[in-house]
């Protein structure tokens, strides 16, 4: 699941989750209307974690050095006081 469906899925919970907080005012849940919200929110959930867990690094997971890139500055280019060319 990209970032953008991410989102998504974490908008539709919550539109979900306000839809059953708002018929839960009129009906109570007698397992022919909210079951259907419960699974649905529940799923999503589900895929939202999953796709969490797989971004997520886990031991073992190994780091390319070749593309890391240090950068030293060499101490006569620091701003010291007196350091030549920062008129200090």
């Amino acid at each position: 699941m990209s970032n953008v469906n991410l989102k998504l899925a974490r908008k539709r919970v919550g539109e979900l989750t306000l839809l059953y907080r708002k018929i839960l005012w009129i009906r109570e849940p007698d397992g022919i209307w909210d079951w259907f919200l419960k699974r649905e929110i529940e799923e999503l959930e589900k895929d939202i974690s999953a796709a969490k867990e797989n971004m997520t690094a886990r031991p073992g997971d190994h780091v390319n050095l070749k593309n890391i890139v240090v950068v030293s500055i060499p101490t006569f280019l620091t701003p010291d006081k007196g350091a030549a060319g920062y008129g200090g």
